[in-house]
């Protein structure tokens, strides 16, 4: 159902998930926001922080409450034996605030973190550029370009995200992005995720896993702007992601989606010579064209998207290329798949073959002996 707010899985002995009178989107007036139940003798708490409701952490939902600014509302319904529902989160976007979003969020720190191969500190970067913001015209252009794409909104305590504590398990992961496989490499972290847009052609909210994704982009001096990587496991909620997220050419059934956001030629390169070739298009263009000419490549889109409430960007959202991805598009199970990156690393099965074969290549394809084995053919090409 495309139009679903929810995905869920099942839960046992526990309370029924919190039900919200309003459900995320973009907004342009404030609204009175009621949290309720469809079970008796429950409490409800909610927060609008980020972080995870609990009966020792949020706020005790006396009634209706006014929302008139961007927001990220998040309740749990607590029964008489303490037992806890599972979170309901939703976004609500107002553009007249995310135009005019600051550089110092309440609770966020201003410095991210430090330089990996140069000295300094990565200072934090929140606002919506004042200068540009000034010009009515653009603000106005920023408006409805916010609601021209759908959405991505994650959801998840600002900690998991920011936090200085030297800790695979509290330490941020925006701090300790995992530079060279270093401090922070494979952390994950919780997260809500939900997809909407303002033209209402779907959404949903699921729970899952969030990592850092990427090589070089994980260096703070040379892009501040991380990409992440979503992953579907049943610690979190679902096992898979069930939903046409990348349209109906593509497999429904998902394991994983890179957040791209962009790192050679964009504005937020390092180079010169990159930023001033800034298009966002290139990478797209090149899968897109990949596969219509009858190959293989990974589908992918563009949204908006949202951390917290905080405008993050724009990112590009791409199936990965591992042997999920190969099972789903090449007709083999998932174990029969060795999936190599940059030539030289197995991200899934081994690499044994792998070398094997390029050995051989690099041997030389000249005499058709060697051409033909390459292929497990005999000499005379059976």
């Amino acid at each position: 159902d495309l139009k679903s707010s929810s995905l869920t899985y099942s839960t046992s002995g526990v309370p029924a998930s919190p039900e919200f009178s309003i459900d995320h989107g973009f907004f342009d007036a404030s609204f009175l926001l009621v949290i309720s139940s469809p079970n008796a003798d429950v409490r409800i708490f909610y927060t609008s922080d980020g972080s995870n409701p609990s009966i020792n952490n949020g706020i005790l939902y006396a009634g209706p409450f006014l929302v008139a600014k961007t927001s990220v509302i998040r309740a749990v319904c607590v029964a008489d034996d303490n037992s806890v529902s599972k979170t309901t989160t939703r976004t609500y976007l107002f553009p007249d605030d995310i135009v005019h979003q600051p550089n110092d969020p309440v609770g966020y720190p201003s410095e991210w973190a430090p330089f990996t191969s140069i000295n300094g500190v990565a200072p934090g970067d929140y606002e919506m550029d004042p200068e540009m913001m000034a010009d009515k015209q653009f603000e106005i252009s920023v408006k409805e370009a916010l609601e021209d794409l759908p959405v991505i909104s994650l959801v998840t305590d600002r900690g998991y995200l920011f936090s200085k504590n030297v800790d695979q398990v509290s330490g941020g992961i925006y701090i300790y992005t995992g530079v060279s496989q270093g401090l922070g490499y494979g952390w994950e972290r919780p997260v809500s995720f939900e997809y909407f847009s303002a033209n209402d052609t779907g959404s949903f909210q699921v729970d899952c896993g969030i990592q850092i994704q990427g090589g070089e982009g994980r260096r703070p001096e040379k892009s501040p702007k991380h990409s992440f990587r979503l992953v579907f496991k049943s610690v979190y909620g679902p096992s898979k992601l069930r939903y046409p997220f990348f349209g109906d050419d593509a497999v429904s059934v998902i394991n994983t989606i890179i957040l791209r956001a962009g790192f050679g030629n964009t504005w937020i390169h390092w180079s010169h010579s990159e930023r001033s070739m800034a298009q966002y298009l290139r990478d797209r263009w090149t899968k897109d064209t990949q596969r219509a000419i009858g190959h293989y490549s990974s589908h992918g889109n563009y949204m908006h998207l949202f951390i917290n409430g905080l405008y993050w960007g724009l990112y590009n959202p791409s199936e990965r290329m591992d042997s999920d991805f190969a099972e789903s598009y090449l007709f083999g199970d998932e174990k029969d798949f060795d999936v190599i990156k940059d030539y030289s690393e197995a991200i899934d099965g081994e690499i044994t073959a792998w070398n094997t074969m390029m050995s051989m290549a690099n041997t030389g394809l000249v005499q058709n002996d060697a051409y033909q084995l390459i292929q497990g053919n005999n000499p005379d090409g059976t």
